[in-house]
């Protein structure tokens, strides 16, 4: 099905093609791991229709990302072998005022797992500048000094440590509750890996803090 299916994700008819990737985002819950072979050639397809002028395609692209990643298990990794992907999804965030849109390219976000900013070469001025507050992410990570940049648990401390400051500064109240959703998000992919992170998420999520018990 996805071999039929991925030629016509790209259709000139966006509607067609909107729906074809929402089938494709379906497919890779079905299919799990699975369908990991595919993922280069899925990865192409969402990369170009994320950054396709038409909303309806680009959002049901976002949408088929998120589901992709997290029942494939294939995280950190599109950040690094797509770098053009954390621009993408950071100029959609500010520039994107639907309130649904913006949630679903954080829940993404969180999904994906922060990059290791050591790995990330990049000028100043074309880094990730987002309402989240990427110096949220900096900050974090020069707390974690001693920790091998290489391992994926550096990763999942780096952007939990950067959702719980979040939920901590009632400066940002705002963004409290997609910074759950981030936290959710990362949990469901990364299961008893984030179990360490217990402790600090229920400390944060208390009654009158950000509304969730």
């Amino acid at each position: 099905m996805l071999q039929v299916l991925l030629p016509k994700a790209n259709d000139t008819n966006s509607r067609v093609s909107a729906n074809i990737l929402m089938c494709l985002g379906e497919l890779s819950c079905v299919g799990g791991e699975d369908v990991l072979p595919n993922v280069p050639e899925l990865m192409e397809v969402i990369i170009t229709t994320l950054a396709d002028p038409s909303l309806q395609k680009r959002d049901a692209a976002l949408h088929t990302l998120g589901q992709l990643c997290s029942s494939t298990g294939y995280v950190i990794q599109p950040l690094i072998e797509h770098p053009q992907l954390l621009h993408i999804l950071s100029r959609i965030l500010s520039a994107e005022s639907s309130q649904a849109v913006r949630r679903e390219v954080i829940k993404v976000l969180g999904i994906l797992g922060a990059l290791d900013p050591y790995r990330r070469k990049i000028k100043p001025e074309e880094e990730v500048v987002t309402e989240v507050s990427s110096s949220l992410v900096s900050s974090a990570s020069t707390n974690l000094k001693g920790v091998p940049t290489a391992s994926d648990d550096y990763y999942q401390t780096v952007v939990m440590n950067a959702l719980l400051n979040i939920l901590k500064d009632q400066s940002l109240s705002n963004h409290h509750h997609r910074a759950i959703e981030a936290i959710m998000a990362i949990f469901k992919t990364q299961g008893l890996k984030c179990a360490s992170f217990l402790p600090q998420v229920r400390a944060n999520l208390v009654v009158g803090s950000c509304g969730y018990d």
